[in-house]
């Protein structure tokens, strides 16, 4: 006996570009929303420049908009390494992380999304 799996993701992706176009919006701003709440901060600066955009269909942005932020993703530049966060609990990561945790999500995200249409 022989199991055939077949993938047809990027076949329900073409007939449902709008359903994942809006499932990719939610994601982008989930991501948003949660990287700033373990982003590091002192004044809250780079908390409020997290946002997210949209570049185009199912293509979507979340990015900080400060010169520091790359050093506080990175936890450093090479040279220099951060050695105390401002807050306990934050750290370097702070959008990666959360992008992988809310991109770990999609298929259910998507499932859910699909059966609200059928």
């Amino acid at each position: 006996m022989s199991v055939k799996i077949t993938d047809n993701t990027a076949r329900f992706i073409s007939k449902h570009d709008n359903l994942v176009d809006v499932v990719l919006n939610t994601m982008a701003s989930d991501i948003e929303r949660l990287a700033k709440l373990v982003v590091p901060f002192k004044k809250g600066q780079l908390r409020s420049s997290i946002t997210h955009f949209r570049r185009g269909l199912m293509k979507y942005s979340v990015i900080a908009n400060k010169e520091y932020a790359a050093y506080q993703e990175f936890g450093g530049d090479g040279s220099r390494i951060v050695q105390n966060y401002s807050k306990p609990g934050t750290g370097k990561g702070y959008l990666s992380l959360t992008g992988k945790k809310i991109g770990g999500d999609m298929g259910r995200r998507l499932e859910a999304a699909k059966r609200l249409l059928f």
